[in-house]
């Protein structure tokens, strides 16, 4: 009888820590168009199914100006960290180095079971996933003005960590910085200015969904020489007009995969219960 048990576990140990997953070289699956769950390919380029995975990703990055979009689905050999686990990070924005702002929108997909990175689950998602962009009404914030004054910053925080200082001097300051963050038990703020020249300006908000208990956090971050540029209530505006959004209930109702796996999962757990029974 002891064997037969220590076999489940052994059956289960495997089944738990080895998957298969696609994988999609990058640079390899490029586009000159806007992909969305309407138009997305049927197949990818050079693909490849790889065994013996601990994690599947997808990533897709969009950019505008020219119109393009690039895919990479990933298999990782290496075990899972204890922050990795099934999410879905999505994030859109602007940068600027020279003259106009670059528009930049990417999702990241993490997952540990078998093909959960297939074109078939990118759709989903991109179906289940949905955005309101209109942060292109505050890319005015990132057109320095100059010369510089320091004075122009916001400063408070409600964070402990080392890296929100807001001490420095205004003589010191060189940009002015606002980043926050929303999850289901606290808000953090951190509005100050940086003391490093600044190569670029930054406009932006990513949202990361929990698919496992259906949570969100949310963070946004600006980094601008515009008087008044780091506000509260910009952080405010960034969210609002920038609303990302992910239907868990359709996502989890077309998944057939999972929720077989989840069936799968407790039938197992109550085969090992029995057996365990036996031994009281």
């Amino acid at each position: 009888m002891l064997f037969y048990l220590f076999l489940t576990f052994q059956v289960l140990y495997t089944v738990s820590s080895e998957i298969s997953c696609y994988y999609c070289p990058y640079d390899e699956n490029g586009f000159n168009y806007i992909i969305t769950d309407d138009n997305i390919p049927t197949e990818l380029r050079n693909c490849s199914l790889k065994a013996n995975s601990k994690q599947c990703m997808i990533q897709i990055f969009w950019q505008r100006n020219p119109d393009t979009t690039k895919i990479t689905l990933i298999a990782d050999d290496n075990e899972p960290s204890i922050l990795q686990g099934h999410k879905l990070q999505v994030n859109i924005g602007y940068d600027k180095t020279g003259l106009m702002p670059i528009w930049e929108k990417g999702i990241i997909y993490e997952c540990h079971t078998d093909q959960c990175n297939s074109i078939s689950q990118l759709k989903r998602l991109l179906s289940s996933l949905m955005i309101t962009d209109n942060l292109y009404q505050l890319t005015y914030l990132l057109n320095p003005v100059l010369p510089f004054q320091g004075e122009w910053c916001y400063r408070g925080s409600n964070v402990t960590f080392e890296e929100c200082d807001t001490t420095i001097p205004t003589s010191s300051c060189k940009q002015c910085i606002l980043s926050g963050m929303i999850n289901q038990t606290r808000t953090e703020l951190c509005a100050t200015c940086s003391t490093n020249d600044p190569d670029k300006g930054v406009l932006s908000h990513q949202m990361l969904f929990n698919m496992i208990d259906r949570t969100k956090t949310t963070f946004w971050l600006i980094m601008c020489g515009h008087e008044d540029c780091n506000t509260p209530a910009v952080g405010d505006s960034i969210r609002q007009k920038s609303d990302i959004s992910f239907d868990f209930d359709k996502f989890f109702h077309t998944d057939n995969k999972s929720t077989s796996i989840l069936s799968m999962n407790k039938m197992t757990l109550l085969f090992v219960g029995f057996f365990l029974k036996l031994f009281h």
